[in-house]
C-alpha cells in the first residue's frame, strides 16, 4: 500500500517543482520517463527479480536501490550539462559586451581628438 502512495507522491513532486518555477518542464521529462519506467518494474516483483538475478544482485529491493542511484546519477549529469551550456552563453554575452564597450570608447576617443 504504501508503494501505491510513494508512487503518486514521486510523480506530484516534479509536477509541483515546475508549478512553483524551481525547475523547467523540459528538464524533468526524463525525471518523468525515468520514474514510470521504475514504477512499473517495481509493481511486478517477479520481473524485477528475473532482472536483479540478471544483473548480478541478489535482492530485488537493492536493485531497485541501484537504479534509482543511476537514474538520480543520470539526472545530476543532465543539469550539469544544462549549467554547463548556460555558462557558456553567458561567457560569450560577456565577451561581446566588453567588445562593445571597448569599440564605443575607441569612437569616443577619436571625436575627442
Amino acid at each position: 500500500m504504501i508503494k501505491y502512495f510513494a508512487i503518486i507522491f514521486l510523480f506530484l513532486l516534479p509536477l509541483y517543482l515546475v508549478k512553483k518555477k524551481f525547475i523547467k518542464i523540459g528538464n524533468i521529462l526524463i525525471w518523468l520517463m525515468l520514474l514510470f519506467i521504475l514504477s512499473i518494474f517495481s509493481l511486478n516483483i517477479e520481473f524485477i527479480e528475473k532482472l536483479a538475478n540478471s544483473v548480478g544482485i541478489i535482492s530485488p529491493v537493492n536493485f531497485l536501490i541501484f537504479s534509482t542511484f543511476l537514474i538520480f546519477l543520470f539526472i545530476i549529469l543532465n543539469l550539469l550539462q544544462k549549467v554547463n551550456e548556460l555558462n557558456n552563453k553567458l561567457e560569450d554575452i560577456v565577451i561581446k559586451k566588453k567588445l562593445k564597450n571597448k569599440k564605443d570608447n575607441s569612437i569616443k576617443n577619436k571625436k575627442h581628438f
